[in-house]
């Protein structure tokens, strides 16, 4: 079970108001802007988690489009408390594409940190381990749509 809320704001109509936006710094306005946070609760068997288990994220990010070139730039958080392996991880991704009708081109990058801890026993006893993990991927993509 879930709940999440959001808020999306589109910044369209304020880019077109030449009044309000200096000429030449109008690409620095966000085409639009968005916030999710999210809240849960786990019902599952023991191999899917343990009932009682709860979830929470957060994420947020903006995007640019001018003409035919686009941007996106996003951070999220998310924090699993579980009695059998909590997890937290947190990112940025973004992405610089054009597109052409049905075809685009994207240049993106996704980043982040998560923490694993596990319970261990060793010589009967009980130690937490936890385990740091990293990432950075990034690459260009080609997509179409049909």
């Amino acid at each position: 079970m879930k709940n999440q809320i959001g808020v999306s704001l589109n910044f369209d109509q304020l880019l077109g108001q030449s009044g309000r936006i200096l000429g030449g710094m109008s690409w620095v306005v966000p085409s639009s802007a968005y916030v999710n946070v999210g809240q849960g609760r786990m019902r599952a068997s023991l191999s899917q988690g343990v009932n009682g288990d709860t979830t929470s994220d957060v994420s947020a990010g903006l995007s640019w489009t001018r003409g035919k070139i686009y941007a996106n730039l996003g951070y999220w958080q998310s924090d699993y408390q579980s009695q059998l392996y909590p997890w937290k991880g947190s990112g940025i991704n973004g992405s610089l594409g054009f597109y052409e009708g049905q075809w685009g081109i994207d240049l993106y990058f996704d980043s982040g940190i998560s923490a694993t801890s596990y319970a261990l026993t060793v010589m009967q006893q009980l130690t937490i381990q936890t385990f740091d993990a990293k990432y950075m991927t990034s690459g260009l993509r080609f997509h179409s749509t049909f």
